[in-house]
């Protein structure tokens, strides 16, 4: 992670979210192509070959900056779907729920 990051991330958040935030998979900014209205965004990301119902919970415990919870693997179990709501989910090639997370993010 890069040092400004760092700094400003722990100006925003707790130790505690900040150690959290430390234990992501993987933490990667951008912009949306599609809108470019859009201010730069982060996914934080959480591996998994089965995603299940912690990995969301984990995903979106641990964005407490602009950033959209994702979770990605090669499979996704019905109860990790379910509650999945303004979670971005990449499976196997594939996105779910995209836009309801985009405009979820962009919206706080």
């Amino acid at each position: 992670m890069p040092i400004e990051l760092e700094n400003d991330l722990e100006a925003h958040l707790s130790p505690e979210e900040f150690r959290d935030l430390l234990q992501l998979d993987l933490l990667i900014r951008g912009r949306p192509r599609y809108r470019e209205e859009a201010p730069e965004v982060w996914l934080a990301v959480e591996i998994s070959v089965v995603i299940d119902r912690r990995d969301v919970e984990r995903a979106l415990r641990r964005t407490g900056y602009r950033a959209i919870p994702t979770v990605t693997g090669e499979r996704v179990t019905e109860k990790a779907e379910a509650e999945a709501h303004k979670v971005l989910i990449l499976l196997d090639g594939r996105e779910i729920s995209w836009e309801e997370a985009l405009d979820e993010v962009l919206s706080n």
